[in-house]
């Protein structure tokens, strides 16, 4: 599993980096609380506002909505083949 977390690009460049990497870092935390074996988590990164999905950029005014469709968690398979 690789791990990706993401912010909006509400609030400064380098807080959302380190909010969005403590998001991962949470989630991973999680799963191997919850049995998933560390080693079948390649890592966890935070994004911050770097990959955002829409033009909702720093300055430009945008709804809510739209602000919220670049915060998102991503649990990402790497190796499809090795579940069946």
């Amino acid at each position: 599993l690789r791990i990706e977390s993401h912010t909006d690009s509400r609030g400064g460049g380098a807080t959302n980096f380190r909010l969005s990497q403590g998001r991962a870092d949470a989630i991973k935390e999680y799963l191997e609380s919850h049995g998933v074996a560390s080693s079948n988590i390649l890592y966890s990164v935070g994004y911050g506002e770097d990959k955002l999905l829409n033009d909702c950029t720093n300055g430009v005014f945008c709804l809510d909505n739209f602000h919220k469709q670049n915060e998102r968690q991503l649990l990402v398979i790497l190796n499809y083949d090795l579940l069946f």
